[in-house]
């Protein structure tokens, strides 16, 4: 591969500058975002300080990442290293690094987003079929067969039919009767 025929990516923290703060002072919330101008190039990056491998030999140590999305760092000194390789991997950037002191700071609680498309709809849907399912296998497996259950449907039954409107059974009624 061709070093340096590529142009090095940008790794940018998305927060707006903070007046007397160095800019690679950020928090644990705060995205790191890495960016060129280059087309048709991949970007792999690693937290670890060590350089970026986009092709690991097999079985060695996987520390590399490919870049899709904005991300996160934890808390401590982390030192992000990143590089981008052409889409025929013939050719690569040199290695930006960058070095951010994250401070610790609980997360952000979101506000729940508005379900335009359906999935909260669709999710609450699959949480109840699946909620069906356990029931009834959880049915099939019950330790009573269905005898002993009719057994106990027709004792309860019972019990009903043999009260009286006030709500007392003949048993205790006969007990009233002889007090």
């Amino acid at each position: 591969m061709t070093a340096g025929s590529i142009i090095v990516p940008a790794i940018i923290p998305l927060r707006p500058p903070i007046p007397g703060k160095s800019k690679l002072s950020i928090d644990t919330n705060v995205k790191i975002e890495l960016s060129t101008d280059q087309k048709d190039v991949e970007i792999f990056y690693t937290i670890n300080g060590k350089k970026p491998d986009p092709f690991p030999k097999v079985g060695s140590e996987r520390y590399t990442m490919q870049y899709f999305a904005p991300f996160t760092l934890p808390a401590g000194k982390q030192t992000v290293k990143a590089m981008a390789v052409s889409k025929d991997g013939m050719r690569e950037s040199n290695i930006g690094t960058k070095i951010f002191e994250v401070g610790f700071v609980p997360s952000r609680e979101v506000a729940p987003v508005d379900d335009d498309l359906g999935f909260q709809e669709e999710l609450d849907h699959q949480n109840t079929t699946l909620n069906v399912k356990r029931a009834t296998k959880n049915l099939l497996l019950s330790e009573k067969t269905a005898w002993t259950d009719m057994g106990t449907m027709k004792q309860t039954i019972q019990k009903m039919a043999d009260m009286n409107v006030s709500g007392v059974t003949t048993e205790n009624q006969q007990q009233l009767l002889d007090s």
